[in-house]
């Protein structure tokens, strides 16, 4: 405050306009900064899509968690769209290693909740052309939180 005042002052006397671009910048509030993204647990999604090649590319998980827990280390500031990006960011490079390993089955576990993420998985898988079959999960190892899934290849 006593450096702004001080220049206020010095530029009253130089009878220029107090209230200017330059003051204005030189004593601007620093912009806020913005908390890092969440670091996402390297064995579920360790590289972009864009950056996935057979060369560099983990063999697809037989079995995929999406629990959040199981994706990223801390997801306490996370918001709920930001969760299922993370979510499905992980199905779909799951499903590209998978499918360039060529795989024949895995399981999506998803949980029960209130089963928007199972939706937005089956729609996901939908679009898949690998993929043959695909049904809720029945076995007592997953109940009904995952979807078993075939592929198949040409």
């Amino acid at each position: 405050p006593k450096k702004i005042a001080m220049e206020i002052e010095q530029l009253l006397v130089k009878n220029e306009p107090y209230f200017n671009l330059l003051l204005l910048q030189r004593f601007a509030p620093p912009p806020a900064i913005e908390a890092p993204p969440p670091v996402v647990r390297e064995a579920v999604v360790a590289q972009s899509a864009s950056a996935i090649t057979p060369k560099n590319m983990h063999r697809g998980l037989e079995t995929l968690d999406l629990h959040i827990e199981k994706l990223v280390d801390d997801a306490t500031r996370l918001t709920v769209s930001e969760i299922v990006a993370i979510q499905m960011q992980a199905l779909e490079q799951n499903m590209q290693a998978a499918i360039v390993h060529r795989q024949p089955y895995m399981v999506i576990i998803h949980g029960k909740g209130e089963g928007k993420l199972r939706q937005r998985v089956n729609e996901y898988l939908d679009k898949c052309k690998a993929v043959v079959e695909k049904k809720d999960s029945l076995t007592p190892k997953y109940g009904y939180g995952a979807t078993e899934v075939w592929l198949k290849y040409n």
